[in-house]
This record gives C-alpha cells, sequence and structure tokens, in this order.
C-alpha cells in the first residue's frame, strides 16, 4: 500500500517538473524573440516615369482594307499555227520577250515543197491565160471580119474568163503556202514574261492545239479583290446619299500595299465593277489597274487593297500604343490633375500612320500616356513626362512630390547599385545600418561592425 503512494507521489512530481521545464523554455524563447532588433523600414520609391501627351488634330480619311490577288493585263498562249514536228526554241525559261521575236520553229520543209508546187501551178495558169488572151483578141478581129460565128467568139471569151479565174485560184494557193512557210517560225503575240517550255523539241505539234508556252504582261497589272455584301450595301447607300461617287463615274484610286511590307507603296486606278456578286460567296468582284514599272508585281501575288471612302475630315488620334483593352472595351489611360493614372474607355476610328482616331472619351487637354503602360495601373501616382515629339515640357512636380525627392537625394551621398548586395557611406550614426533607396524594394543585408565603427 505504500508502495503504491510512493510511485503516485513520483509520478506527479515528474508531471509538475515537466510543466515548469516547458514553462521556462517558453519564457526563454519569448525573451530571446523580443530581443530581436526591428527590421528597418524600406525607403519610399520612387513613383514610375510614364511619357504623356495631348490628343492631336490630323486629316483623316476613312478607308475599307481587302486582299486581293495580281492577274496579268493580257496572257496569251503561245500555239503554233501549222503541223509538224517541233525543230528549235529559241527561248529561255522565264525570260521576257518582245512581241514578234521567234520563239520556237517547226520543220518547214515540206512547206517549202507546197510554196514551189504552188509556184509552178502559178506560173502554168499564168501562161494559159497568156495563151486564151492572144485567142481571144484574134477571135475579136475575126468576129468584126464576120469570119467567124458568134459562138465561136464565145466560147474562145468563156476559155479565157476561166483561165483568168484559174490564175487568181493559183495565187491564192501560193499566198496559203507562203503563210504556211512563215508560220513554221513561231513568234511571240504580245511583249511580257514568258514561262516554262510546255514541248521539246522533237516532239509533234497540232496546229492550232498544241500550246508551248504561256506569255503575261507585267506593266501594267491588274489587282482584283472582292467586296463583302455589307460593305457594298455601306458604300451604294453613301452614293445614294451624295456623300461619295461611285466608281462607274468618276475615277476611284486605291493603295496596293505588299505582303513583306506594312505601308501602302503602290497605286491603282478601278477600271473594272461586275454586274453580279458572286452566289456562292456574296461578294462582288472589283478590279485595279496598276503600274508596275520596276516589275515588281508578278500575276498570282497577294496583294492588300485599302478604299478610300469619302473625302478627308479632321479628326483627334493617340499614339496606336496608348490604346488598351479590357474585356472587349477599348480603353486608354490618362492623369489627373493629382497626376493619378485614370483609366477613360474610348471609341476608336481609323489607324493612319500609326495613330488611332478617337471619336469618342477624350478631350483635346487630356493627358494621355504613351508610353510606360507596364507600371501603371488605375489610382497610381507617376511621375509624367511630355512626349518629345509635340516638343513639351515636363510637367512641375504634384504637391509633396519634390519634398520627397530632395529628402532622398540628401539622405545618402554616395550609393551603389543596390541588387549588388553593397553597402553605402551615409551620415547615419555609428553602429547603425544604412539602406541606399532602391527601385526594386530589395533590402539589403546588414553588415556587422567592430567598436571602431568598421565594418568586418
Amino acid at each position: 500500500m505504500s508502495l503504491n503512494k510512493s510511485n503516485t507521489l513520483l509520478f506527479f512530481r515528474r508531471i509538475a517538473f515537466g510543466f515548469l521545464m516547458g514553462g521556462i523554455g517558453v519564457f526563454a524563447c519569448s525573451e530571446m524573440v523580443g530581443c530581436q532588433p526591428k527590421a528597418p523600414e524600406l525607403a519610399p520609391t520612387k513613383p514610375p516615369e510614364v511619357v504623356i501627351r495631348k490628343p492631336f488634330q490630323q486629316d483623316i480619311q476613312e478607308y475599307e482594307d481587302f486582299t486581293g490577288r495580281t492577274e496579268a493585263f493580257r496572257m496569251a498562249e503561245v500555239r503554233a499555227r501549222v503541223t509538224g514536228y517541233l525543230e528549235k526554241v529559241h527561248f529561255k525559261d522565264g525570260a521576257n520577250i518582245e512581241e514578234g521575236a521567234v520563239i520556237a520553229e517547226v520543220d518547214p520543209r515540206i512547206y517549202k515543197a507546197t510554196v514551189e508546187k504552188a509556184t509552178a501551178i502559178m506560173l502554168q495558169a499564168d501562161a494559159h491565160l497568156k495563151r486564151l488572151t492572144s485567142e481571144y483578141r484574134r477571135a475579136e478581129r475575126l468576129t468584126a471580119l464576120k469570119t467567124i460565128t458568134q459562138e465561136e467568139f464565145d466560147k474562145v471569151a468563156g476559155d479565157r474568163s476561166e483561165a483568168a479565174a484559174m490564175v487568181e485560184a493559183a495565187r491564192a494557193e501560193l499566198a496559203l503556202a507562203n503563210l504556211n512557210l512563215n508560220f513554221c517560225r513561231v513568234t511571240a503575240p504580245q511583249s511580257g514574261r514568258i514561262g516554262r517550255r510546255l514541248v521539246d523539241p522533237g516532239n509533234l505539234i497540232k496546229a492550232d492545239d498544241t500550246p508551248l508556252a504561256t506569255i503575261v504582261s507585267i506593266d501594267p497589272i491588274y489587282a482584283s479583290f472582292d467586296i463583302d455584301e455589307r460593305t457594298l450595301l455601306r458604300l451604294r447607300r453613301l452614293v445614294n446619299e451624295g456623300k461619295i461617287q461611285s466608281a462607274r463615274e468618276m475615277d476611284v484610286h486605291v493603295n496596293v500595299g505588299l505582303a513583306d511590307e506594312e505601308g501602302f507603296s503602290m497605286d491603282g486606278l478601278i477600271d473594272f465593277v461586275d454586274n453580279t456578286l458572286h452566289p456562292g460567296t456574296g461578294s462582288l468582284r472589283v478590279r485595279a489597274l496598276v503600274k508596275n514599272p520596276n516589275k515588281i508585281l508578278s500575276p498570282g501575288l497577294f496583294v492588300r487593297i485599302r478604299l478610300p471612302v469619302g473625302p478627308t475630315h479632321k479628326g483627334w488620334m493617340v499614339p496606336e500604343e496608348a490604346m488598351g483593352t479590357d474585356q472587349g472595351n477599348k480603353l486608354v489611360y490618362i492623369l489627373n490633375d493629382k497626376d493619378e493614372v485614370v483609366a477613360r474607355r474610348v471609341k476608336q476610328g481609323v489607324l493612319q500612320n500609326g495613330n488611332r482616331e478617337v471619336t469618342e472619351g477624350l478631350g483635346p487637354d487630356d493627358r494621355v500616356i504613351v508610353s510606360g503602360l507596364q507600371r501603371v495601373r488605375p489610382g497610381v501616382k507617376v511621375a509624367p513626362k511630355w512626349s518629345e515629339e509635340i516638343g513639351g515640357k515636363t510637367p512641375e512636380p504634384a504637391k509633396g512630390e519634390g519634398k520627397l525627392q530632395e529628402k532622398l537625394a540628401t539622405t545618402n551621398e554616395k550609393s551603389v547599385d543596390a541588387p549588388k548586395g553593397k553597402m553605402v557611406d551615409s551620415e547615419t550614426p555609428k553602429g547603425q545600418t544604412n539602406y541606399a533607396p532602391n527601385p526594386k524594394g530589395i533590402q539589403i543585408k546588414e553588415f556587422p561592425q567592430d567598436k571602431s565603427g568598421k565594418q568586418k
């Protein structure tokens, strides 16, 4: 019994000792934590710098953009006019060809023989005509003397007329034979650029059937594009209202741009507007004639077409990089009188030379942020700087901002780049740590010092 009591007392003593030691440990830890020095406050950061400018007026030309393809002004498939074996090819694939240049030859021997035969027939017919002409003149004299009857004279006159007709037929056959002989030399029907040869020498070609090559003229050149139904209806309503004129009534110029350029380096003139819409695409085919003196355009090339709509008008513009988007809504960031960022929803118009027209939402005196947008958000105070494009001056600092900058400038006499982790000299008392102004908010590590105040 006494043994059990002693064991119980020993157990409770151990529990009490454990609680006592735990309390002492907690107290010691709290005292150690309380002795740690308080983390120094970071120096205030400099407001982000942004570039601003006011909206400016500019002459604006409304337009519609389309995509199109170039087409040859003239295209011809070269075919031989006679049947025979191809003997020679006188052109280089892809070369420029002048009209009338010989590009191929067909074996002419058969056609030379035909010409010689037709010449012989022509001579025979001519000799026959001369003989009958002499008989006709003699018959005329004999008829006057009543030596021959009228029936005999009519027969001689008829034979002479038949001989004259045979001469004309022989002359025509000779002309045809000479023409076929000339057709053995295949010439270019137009000036332009020839494609690859489609038939090699030694092959049989049929007259007016076998194509030898294709020639396209590329100066000038066509640029064709399709106008969709909605745009077509809008343009026709503007024509009916008298705001624009139809391309069928006046010359309408378009701008032409290539795939490797941002702007439009060429000019064209609309020369054809189709009379029906394509039922499959619901679009109207329009064609413009474009001058191509430097031969940079070829048929089938992709081009961008800009069709001006109506006369120019004045509008307020801002740089395109100043435009932002918020859930499908266009906006710009402007500054209020306290140099705080404010988001302003706007309605945009056409893009012209890198500037965007703003039809609603901006005033002429609004200060629009055009650079540094990644560092701002609504409500943030910034340090504005006028854009040099308009020759503006940097505005005066906001109230309290100049004092803050002066204080930061006088606090530290010498400073180095904070991200490198180097210490700075300052006027702070010995034994304390000084922190250089750090625009990135990076805290600099404190270095221990000895009794003399030097860093270890």
